[in-house]
């Protein structure tokens, strides 16, 4: 067996081999669904009252198991680029808020947002009635939680992300 060393090959780029189409693809989709959402949302209003297998339902469970796969997929690919090319522009926009426990909010760049979806523990969706899981719409924030390990105060401290799924569709769209 013999390695195929693509270091020399004019083809290839630093960091995975990726088709930026998919990744494109990952975009539309995210776009689509937080797009498609409000339509969607009506389908339950419709079909109130009904006990059993609902269309709404099905589609809110796909809406959020796409939605994780889809951003997860676009941090991967869109952290593994940054990292390799070293590309400045991800530093400049903007895209959410981090907040950690007892500090003060901190804008949100690409590099971190795309850090956070990666290493969250939890996922959560905005949603036009938030005291529903199953009616209302989604609005294009989603909130991420987790944890890490601060040196400083060698604790583990607790953090939560604000993203803008619009603002950063765009952010990686630009660097890709």
């Amino acid at each position: 067996m013999s390695e195929l060393d693509l270091k020399f090959n004019y083809l290839r780029s630093d960091g995975y081999p990726h088709n930026s189409i998919l990744l494109w693809n990952d975009l539309y989709f995210l776009a689509a669904i937080f797009g498609a959402s409000k339509e969607i949302s009506k389908l339950k209003e419709k079909e109130d009252g009904r006990k059993d297998f609902s269309l709404f339902s099905v589609f809110r469970e796909f809406e959020y198991s796409e939605i994780s796969r889809r951003l997860l997929s676009a941090a991967i690919i869109c952290r593994n680029k940054i990292q390799t090319e070293g590309n400045e522009m991800q530093n400049n926009r903007k895209i959410g808020i981090l907040k950690y426990e007892k500090l003060k909010n901190k804008e949100l760049n690409l590099n971190q947002a795309c850090n956070k979806i990666i290493h969250a523990s939890n996922i959560n969706f905005d949603l036009t009635n938030n005291s529903n899981i199953k009616s209302g719409y989604l609005r294009p924030i989603i909130y991420l939680y987790g944890k890490e390990f601060s040196k400083k105060d060698k604790m583990d401290l607790e953090w939560k992300a604000t993203l803008k799924i619009f603002p950063f569709i765009k952010a990686v769209f630009d660097i890709i």
